[in-house]
Formats: C-alpha cells, sequence, structure tokens
C-alpha cells in the first residue's frame, strides 16, 4: 500500500515539474552587435611587417590575409591577439570579430612549436611592406 503512494506521488511531482519550471519573467533574446568569422590556417608566414595568415578559399585556391604588426600592440587597442595552442590541441585557426558590421579584432591561434607545419618563413630580403600598407580591416574571401 505504501508503495503505491509513494509511486502515485512520484508521478505527480514528474508531472508537475514542468510547470513548476516554466517561469513568467522570461528574458528577451536579444542580438548582439557582435559576430565572428572563423577560418583555418594553412599557413602563417611572421616578417617584421606582420603576418601573412594563408588560408583555403573553396577547394583549391589559398588567398592571404595581411595582418599588421602594430595591431599586436596595446596601442592600437587591441585590434591583434594571438592565443598559443598547445601541443595536441585544436587546428591552428583564424578568428576575425566584427562589430555592426565593420571589422573589430583579430585573433590568431597559433602553435606555439614554430616547426608545426602550419608554420612558414619568408625569403629573406622579400619586402612585403606595400602588402601591409594602409591595411585598416580584415575582409575574408570565400
Amino acid at each position: 500500500m505504501k508503495f503505491r503512494y509513494t509511486l502515485a506521488l512520484g508521478m505527480a511531482l514528474t508531472a508537475a515539474l514542468p510547470a513548476l519550471a516554466q517561469s513568467k519573467n522570461i528574458p528577451q533574446v536579444t542580438e548582439s552587435e557582435y559576430y565572428y568569422r572563423s577560418v583555418g590556417i594553412e599557413k602563417v608566414y611572421p616578417c617584421d611587417e606582420g603576418y601573412v595568415v594563408s588560408y583555403q578559399q573553396g577547394l583549391n585556391k589559398l588567398v592571404n590575409v595581411y595582418i599588421p604588426m602594430a595591431w599586436f600592440y596595446e596601442l592600437s587597442n587591441g585590434r591583434g591577439e594571438i592565443v598559443y595552442l598547445k601541443s595536441g590541441a585544436m587546428w591552428p585557426h583564424l578568428d576575425i570579430y566584427y562589430k555592426n558590421g565593420e571589422f573589430a579584432k583579430v585573433r590568431l591561434y597559433l602553435r606555439r612549436d614554430r616547426r608545426h607545419i602550419t608554420w612558414g618563413s619568408v625569403r629573406p630580403g622579400l619586402d612585403l611592406g606595400s602588402y601591409f600598407a594602409g591595411v585598416e580591416s580584415i575582409s575574408l574571401e570565400f
């Protein structure tokens, strides 16, 4: 007899829980003014002017993005950030953040070990200054 009462009470509580869980003060969902795009990095080439980052567009085309070194200094209001990944962590990638549709920040997730396959080197004497001159934002091509 006690078993039946316990079972009936348990079933009644189980049936009532969804009604108790609902609140009348449900907060409104608002869209953020920020959004981001993320792409995997094929190669990153550090140089004096900044970083040349290659990523894959479509199935068989590599596209370069030029990120000035000045963006990684505090004086540039933190427009660039590097996060070093541990060995065995996720694949290196690039996140670009936009605020109200305008470029806001870039974050590079790179392997700390420079021997990783995604690290490259720029040929000595190669002048890349013209590619970095006047770069104010990044727009990814897909």
